[in-house]
C-alpha cells in the first residue's frame, strides 16, 4: 500500500518549517501592546491574547460555515486568511484551524474544491503560526493522517469522511504544485487507489458520482503522471460501472470521453474536430 509520505514531495509533507523567533503576545493581532488598553501590562497580555484568538477562531468557523460550493474569488479567501492568521498562536490552534477547513467536507465532499481552493490560497499567503509553524505543512500533514485513516473512514463514516478524504486529495492533486509548478506526484498513487475504490464492484451510487467528479478535474493530472497500468485500471473500471447501469451514469460519460480525448477541453475538442 502506498503512502502519502513515499516518494517525490516526501519532504514537503514531511519536514519541519524553520522556527523563527516567535513574536511577543502582542504581536497576534499586529498591535502593540499599548494599543490592547491602557492598562495592558505584561501579565495582561496572555488575557488579551485568549480572548482575541478566541474570536478569531470563531470568525473563522463561521467564514467555513459561509462558505459557498463554487467558491473561487480570491476577496472571498481574504477574511478566512485574516482570520486564521490572527487565531493561530502555534502549532496546535494552526492545527485546530486546518480542521475546521476541512471539516467543511465531511457533510458534503462537493465543498473540497472550495476548502482546498481556501488551503492552497492560506499556502501561497505563506501562512504560518506565531511559533513559525507554516499553515503548507499542517495541511500536508493532516491529509496524509486522512490517508492513512482511509480504511477506518470507509468503515465507519462511508457516505461522509470517507468521500471527504477522496474529495480533498483529488482536490490537493489539482490545486497544489511544487515551486516549478509541476504537480505534487506524491498524491498520485494515493489519489488512484482512492478513486479505484470508489469505482470497485459493490462501490455505492454516492461512492461513484464523487470518483467521476474528481476524475473529470484531476484525470489530466492522472494521465501525465501515469506510466504503469493504474491508469487503465482505472478507465475500465468506469466503463463496467456504465455497464452496472450505474445512476451516475451521464457523468461517468463524461470521463469516459476524457479518456478518450486525452483529457482536451470540450471546446478544444469540438475545435478539432471541426478542422478535421
Amino acid at each position: 500500500m502506498e503512502s502519502v509520505g513515499r516518494g517525490r514531495g516526501r519532504g514537503l509533507l514531511m519536514s519541519k518549517s524553520p522556527r523563527d523567533k516567535p513574536p511577543g503576545f502582542h504581536d497576534i493581532d499586529g498591535k502593540p501592546a499599548e494599543q490592547h488598553g491602557p492598562t495592558a501590562g505584561a501579565g495582561d497580555a496572555p488575557q488579551v491574547v485568549v480572548i482575541e484568538t478566541g474570536k478569531a477562531a470563531s470568525q473563522l468557523s463561521a467564514l467555513v460555515e459561509s462558505l459557498s460550493i463554487d467558491c473561487d474569488d480570491k476577496s472571498d479567501m481574504i477574511p478566512i486568511i485574516g482570520a486564521i492568521r490572527k487565531s493561530a498562536v502555534d502549532a496546535d490552534s494552526l492545527s485546530a484551524n486546518v480542521r475546521t477547513l476541512l471539516e467543511k467536507c465531511d457533510d458534503d465532499w462537493h465543498f473540497a474544491k472550495s476548502v482546498v481552493h481556501c488551503a492552497v490560497a492560506c499556502c501561497n499567503a505563506g501562512l504560518k503560526s506565531s511559533d513559525g509553524t507554516l499553515f503548507r505543512a499542517v495541511f500536508l500533514k493532516t491529509l496524509q493522517s486522512l490517508y492513512q485513516n482511509k480504511d477506518k473512514l470507509k468503515s465507519e463514516s462511508p457516505t461522509k469522511q470517507w468521500l471527504s478524504c477522496v474529495a480533498l486529495l483529488s482536490q490537493s492533486l489539482v490545486q497544489l504544485s511544487l515551486p516549478d509548478g509541476s504537480p505534487m506526484a506524491v498524491f498520485v498513487g494515493p489519489v488512484f487507489q482512492l478513486l479505484e475504490l470508489c469505482l470497485s464492484p459493490g462501490a455505492t451510487d454516492e461512492e461513484q458520482l464523487c470518483a467521476a467528479t474528481q476524475l473529470l478535474d484531476v484525470g489530466c493530472i492522472l494521465s501525465k503522471c501515469s506510466t504503469d497500468d493504474r491508469l487503465p485500471k482505472l478507465h475500465r473500471l468506469v466503463r463496467e460501472r456504465i455497464a452496472c447501469g450505474s445512476e451516475t451514469k451521464l457523468k461517468m460519460l463524461d470521463v469516459v470521453e476524457g479518456f478518450a480525448s486525452d483529457w482536451r477541453p470540450a471546446a478544444r475538442l469540438s475545435e478539432a474536430d471541426s478542422t478535421s
